[in-house]
């Protein structure tokens, strides 16, 4: 029996010493093809060209090409499965936004996965007010004529998300609600979609990410930023607060995720790979000029992140009364 168990022992010694060699060795082979980064959404949108340049640049620092698989649908919830169902071997990853950890699940009976058990997080990435927008036709010059229009029209006026259950969609609902307005809701797959929408005037509103290309170009007309300062990329738009003294803040913002149970040797070469990416200059002024600021976080960071957004968005859920969606 003694030397049944001193057997035993040793071993599990053995299992820990073999371990603790081979985790360096997994990292030191990592990646030998190419990775796929699944974009939960439709393409076209600012994030999607966002998404593009960065996957090069980490494919450049990995060494292996990182290959941008378009799978929208269901407020990024068919992207984000996929991903949780991948291997998890660093070869599938997941770029998804607040409404994909945050939000999705909370309107649900019956959530899809938890978003903090069932993914490995890796990094923050990328993170942007969102632009108010309407059509550029329109006779709306500024977000207060918006809101007394829609109270005098009520449930006359559609604006487009990314989904139901989407963070752009309880952004405006929040909105709308402390306004004391009153809107119809469409959704779409992606931000580009909703563009396309709004261009062709099948909507009249919308909050979008990364709109500032557009608004530019004078094919959308930008009413105000949804930050809580205005942004030096689009010092015009005045916020949401400043247009119409309605206290109504948030924030797009986008991380990178891996399947559950990633060894954490490669959590951390894929981690210090992004850090690398997000400390170029040369990218980090290029996503400022499309309104979007860059910058790599810990693993750590991501998870409270999810954790404190999800708790602020329930709230909104339940002040806003917006129903389950399953």
């Amino acid at each position: 029996m003694k030397s049944e168990i001193i057997r035993r022992g040793l071993a599990a010694v053995m299992a820990v010493a073999v371990g603790a060699t081979a985790a360096p060795g997994i990292a030191a082979g990592y990646p030998d093809k190419p990775i796929t980064l699944v974009f939960p959404w439709s393409t076209g949108s600012g994030i999607d060209a966002v998404t593009r340049v960065f996957a090069q640049k980490l494919g450049d620092e990995l060494g292996q090409p990182v290959v941008v698989l378009s799978k929208p649908g269901s407020a990024s919830t068919i992207g984000a499965t996929y991903v949780q169902r991948a291997a998890p071997d660093g070869y599938t990853l997941l770029i998804g936004d607040g409404g994909t950890f945050a939000v999705t699940n909370s309107l649900r009976q019956t959530p899809v996965f938890d978003a903090v058990n069932d993914f490995t997080p890796v990094s923050l990435l990328v993170k942007t007010p969102y632009f108010v927008l309407t059509n550029a036709e329109s006779p709306v010059n500024s977000l207060s004529d918006f809101v007394s229009r829609a109270k005098a029209e009520p449930e006359s006026i559609a604006y487009g998300n990314v989904g139901v259950g989407s963070l752009a969609h309880l952004a405006t609902e929040d909105f709308a609600v402390k306004a004391g307005i009153k809107l119809t809701a469409v959704p779409y797959k992606g931000s580009g979609e909703v563009l396309s929408a709004l261009l062709g005037n099948h909507i009249q509103f919308s909050y979008t990410g990364g709109a500032l290309t557009h608004i530019r170009s004078g094919k959308v007309k930008g009413l105000a930023v949804t930050s809580a300062q205005r942004i030096a990329a689009a010092p015009e738009l005045p916020t949401v607060r400043e247009a119409t003294g309605v206290d109504s803040v948030a924030e797009a913002w986008w991380a990178i995720v891996a399947p559950r149970g990633t060894p954490e040797p490669i959590v951390q070469r894929l981690n210090a790979a992004i850090g690398k990416v997000a400390a170029q200059p040369d990218l980090q002024a290029q996503f400022a000029d499309w309104g979007f600021v860059f910058g790599a976080s810990t693993p750590e960071q991501v998870t409270t992140r999810i954790q404190a957004e999800t708790a602020r968005w329930k709230q909104v859920i339940q002040v806003a009364g917006v129903p389950p969606i399953d």
